[in-house]
């Protein structure tokens, strides 16, 4: 876990004014990035954790697994989660997550000189 994934993580949970679409969205992102026969809430949590540097709580997971179940956005069968459509755009999500370390890197280069 490097502290540039908890900024770029932190910046985009203080972009929105819903939180749990917030971290529904990283779930969402995480288990697009999981191979599907590895799709398990532990792959998920330590997918998270590397992805964007913090431990979500097991209580967040599993609210933000019921939402994108209830939303229809995964469906789950023998404790694997099957990923039906994304609740982002993966593509402007990655973008955004480019533009966080890209500005990131910056503030920390200007720090150093």
């Amino acid at each position: 876990m490097s502290e540039k994934s908890k900024l770029i993580g932190l910046a985009y949970i203080t972009e929105t004014n819903d939180p749990l679409k917030v971290f529904a969205d990283i779930v969402c992102y995480c288990l697009y990035k999981i191979p599907e026969t590895e799709r398990n809430v532990q792959n998920l949590s330590e997918r998270v954790s590397t992805e964007f540097g913090f431990r979500m709580p097991a209580f967040l997971i599993e609210n933000c697994i019921n939402y994108l179940r209830r939303e229809g956005y995964i469906t789950i069968r023998e404790n694997l989660m099957k990923l039906n459509r994304c609740s982002i755009q993966l593509s402007e999500f990655e973008h955004r997550r480019t533009m966080y370390q890209e500005n990131e890197d910056k503030v920390l280069q200007s720090l150093v000189e």
